[in-house]
């Protein structure tokens, strides 16, 4: 079997306007990252991001740290992509402009904590149907781009031992769910724990995709870097 190292990409720029690049430390954390590869001798033989930037960023970032030239994906899957939480988040405070979450976030939008409690709501609402339209996607379609990724990923894995992919938290969390059969909440629930440039290891083929660790930060463990650790 295939060992698949699944990264979440590096912390993205939270309250920029454009949230699709790395902060200053997005690009440490995956520079760190490749580090941590390197010290151990891993290497890898295919490259799969999703179509982002801070995908392709990171990827960046982990060569340049384990002091490899420069990576190009050997395949992009937009099922690693993330959902589009704005408009999730936008629809359902259109819908519950009077919810305490809501009016809590609207009374701080920099609050980084009050903006995840709404998303929660949002995800959940989502995963419903009780959304109001448009929207980008649907969570059936979102699942079912997460599954096409995951056919593709051990469709690759036919050919190559050690697979790299670097992707979104929600599209992360949908793949184990998807994998494990977790209903809706649990795959939430799932979505807003995993850490930036955290470590998830599967073994598959074309016949079984098996979890062996989850949303592992070893190489943001160190006392010097306890401030490190970001979810966003």
């Amino acid at each position: 079997m295939a060992e698949l190292t699944l990264v979440r990409h590096a912390q993205a720029s939270f309250h920029a306007a454009d949230y699709d690049c790395l902060s200053p430390l997005g690009e440490q954390q995956s520079r760190w990252l490749g580090g941590y590869f390197a010290a151990r001798g891993l290497g890898f033989d295919a490259f799969l991001t999703g179509t982002l930037r801070r995908h392709h960023q990171t990827l960046a970032g982990i060569a340049e740290g384990m002091g490899a030239g420069a990576m190009k994906p050997t395949l992009e899957l937009p099922g690693l992509d993330e959902y589009d939480f704005r408009a999730l988040v936008g629809a359902f405070v259109t819908a519950e402009p009077e919810h305490p979450l809501v009016r809590a976030h609207h009374a701080d939008t920099r609050d980084k904590p009050a903006f995840y409690r709404v998303l929660r709501l949002a995800l959940q609402a989502w995963a419903d149907e009780r959304l109001q339209g448009p929207l980008p996607e649907s969570w059936a379609q979102f699942h079912e781009r997460v599954d096409a990724a995951a056919a593709e990923m051990q469709r690759v894995s036919a050919d190559h031992a050690r697979i790299l992919a670097i992707g979104s938290g929600g599209a992360m969390a949908m793949l184990l769910g998807g994998r494990l059969g977790l209903a809706a909440p649990q795959i939430v629930d799932l979505n807003l724990q995993i850490r930036n440039t955290s470590l998830s290891h599967f073994f598959l083929n074309r016949e079984k995709f098996l979890l062996a660790s989850w949303n592992a930060v070893p190489h943001l463990e160190a006392a010097d870097r306890a401030n490190t650790i970001t979810y966003g």
